[in-house]
Formats: C-alpha cells, sequence, structure tokens
C-alpha cells in the first residue's frame, strides 16, 4: 500500500494473480472468450470488498501467455505517464511493462 494518497485522495493498494489460462478451471473458456485473467480480477475483488472502501484497490492480473487484465494496464499507463511528466522519459512505460514483465518469469 502506498503511504501517500495515489488517486482521489485514496493510497494504492495492489495484489497480483497470474492465471494459467489451459488450466481446468478455466476449461469454459475458448477462443474469442474473455481473457481468464478477468475471472481473476472478479474474485479478487470481492475478496477485498471491505478495503475498496478506504483504499484504491488495483489488481496486476496476467495470463501465462502475456495477457494482461484492464486494470493492470491501466495503473502501468497512470504510472508511466507520471514518470514522464516528472522526468521526460517518453519511453518509461515501455520500460515498466518490460521490467514487469521479466520480473514476472
Amino acid at each position: 500500500m502506498t503511504m501517500i494518497a495515489f488517486r482521489h485522495g485514496k493510497a494504492l493498494l495492489s495484489d497480483a494473480t497470474v492465471s494459467y489460462p489451459l488450466a481446468i478451471s478455466h476449461s469454459r473458456f475458448n477462443a474469442g472468450s474473455r481473457p481468464c485473467c478477468k475471472d481473476s480480477e472478479a474474485s479478487k475483488h470481492r475478496t477485498y470488498a471491505d478495503l475498496e472502501k478506504q483504499c484504491l484497490f488495483v489488481l496486476l492480473a496476467s495470463e501465462t501467455f502475456g495477457t494482461w487484465g484492464s486494470e493492470g494496464k491501466e495503473l502501468i499507463a497512470d504510472i508511466a505517464r507520471r514518470i514522464t511528466d516528472r522526468t521526460g522519459a517518453k519511453r518509461a512505460a515501455d520500460y515498466l511493462r518490460q521490467k514487469i514483465s521479466i520480473n514476472n518469469y
């Protein structure tokens, strides 16, 4: 959790999850359906429902094949934009995504 307000006066609380789309638990998904990280996002939001009243909760969900959940993509874009605004580093988003991807493996 961040110690200072991140957005809308709330501290940022995050969690991460990685889903394996070929797992039997995700067998109901097929080509063209929504990624299994969407279910992970929904499940984690139910888990952290009480904390979401006090904090800004963002889940960094991804799949082993590289698909990212929408919340994680938005958070990375927001952080990269803040880095770019402060430092002028125009490729901050690229570097940040690469660093996170490398650390996941």
